[in-house]
């Protein structure tokens, strides 16, 4: 942490600098870190604990924040701002097996979505479209399961429909959204924006991942016309350099506004719109591995779903509403499917048979907690949606 010191600021020492343990399987080590403040100011710290991956923690270099200005997004088919202005009807949800927890204040649709390690019991929801007009929305906010609580957090700089984002070591990575190239980067500490580096290609609807100080743009659309539009590539994004570095392996199956879900090294798309979108969605399960820039094939996904919350415990995905194999973008469903991956690449999506209280696409995000109703069973989400 950088500070300025100034007679009304913190005066601050830490030793050491870093903490650092190599362990075997099944064994322990303690040390001391020592916080020292002689200043005329207070300091609070914030430290981050993470599991997974800290071999790269550097900040992105030369952020800034962007001259102010209008922006022009693409509005395809398959977008729902051209729906601008038109009030949303909330119906009341009928009882089911799904709780119902403190609603988003607004109501949202195809918005980006994070959950950081360092923070197992909230998540963050991150621009998309108002429930409230059908505009394009620069809000941003988190919800935190052990308090039932959202909380709005700085607005972004730009709006835009179906971004993507992922976090890491403390920061949020927001690519994209309606076709532009927009990176911004949202510090959790600070309650900050800033931007990166602009995208290689226009895009919406990517799957969107971070490993090993790098983010990882994954497929995707750029115009909402996904039967032509819709991308195979992996585009690569230096966190410490602020720069794209090149490309990993393309996709089997080029799609976009598929389900997403990282567990630790690997990253799973779901479904989607495909290159024969909208008259048929894609079937494929698809799993990139970040370590070493391969991509597997699972099972089947019958349903053919797009547009829709994919949730991911440590054992299996579940696949919740979408836009139904059709004809139409817009074909909600309520379906529910569950893949057991301890037998990977085989198995079977499953119906659970206990469908989402009503129809929903665009619900994008499905998260995972523990803290609101017993802590000893995981918690699967599904946030807002059309």
């Amino acid at each position: 942490v950088d500070l300025s010191l100034r007679l009304d600021s913190p005066c601050t020492s830490l030793e050491p600098g870093a903490l650092l343990f190599n362990l075997p399987s099944n064994t322990q080590a303690q040390d001391t870190l020592t916080m020292d403040n002689a200043g005329a100011g207070s300091v609070s710290f914030t430290i981050f604990e993470s599991a997974l991956d800290l071999s790269s923690g550097e900040a992105p270099v030369g952020l800034r924040v962007p001259e102010p200005g209008l922006r022009e997004t693409a509005s395809g088919p398959a977008s729902v701002v051209g729906l601008s202005g038109t009030p949303l009807f909330n119906e009341n949800i009928p009882l089911s097996g799904w709780f119902g927890a403190l609603d988003h204040p607004e109501g949202v649709i195809r918005y980006a979505f994070a959950q950081c390690y360092e923070q197992a019991e909230s998540f963050y929801v991150l621009g998309g479209v108002s429930g409230f007009d059908f505009g394009a929305s620069k809000k941003a906010w988190r919800f935190d399961s052990a308090t039932n609580s959202w909380t709005e957090l700085a607005p972004m700089f730009f709006a835009g429909e179906a971004p993507s984002a992922t976090c890491y070591q403390g920061r949020i990575y927001v690519l994209g959204g309606g076709g532009s190239s927009d990176l911004q980067i949202y510090n959790i500490a600070t309650d900050e924006w800033t931007i990166g580096a602009s995208l290689p290609r226009g895009m919406e609807g990517a799957a969107v991942a971070a490993w090993n100080g790098q983010v990882y743009m994954i497929g995707g659309d750029n115009d909402f016309f996904p039967g032509s539009g819709v991308s195979d590539e992996v585009n690569i994004y230096d966190i410490a350099s602020d720069t794209w570095i090149g490309n990993g392996s393309s996709m089997p199956t080029a799609v976009g506004n598929a389900g997403v879900a990282q567990l630790g090294p690997y990253v799973y798309v779901v479904g989607g719109w495909g290159i024969n979108a909208p008259d048929a969605n894609s079937q494929a399960t698809q799993r990139y591995d970040l370590e070493h820039d391969t991509w597997e094939v699972g099972p089947d996904f019958f349903s053919g779903r797009a547009d829709f919350a994919l949730a991911a415990t440590e054992g299996s995905l579940f696949a919740l509403g979408g836009d139904e194999d059709g004809s139409f973008f817009f074909d909600a469903t309520n379906q529910v499917e569950q893949l057991d991956l301890s037998g990977w690449p085989s198995g079977d999506w499953v119906d659970i048979g206990d469908p989402l209280p009503k129809k929903l696409s665009a619900n994008q995000a499905g998260f995972c907690t523990q803290a609101l109703l017993n802590p000893s069973v995981a918690e699967v989400w599904s946030v807002g949606g059309d």
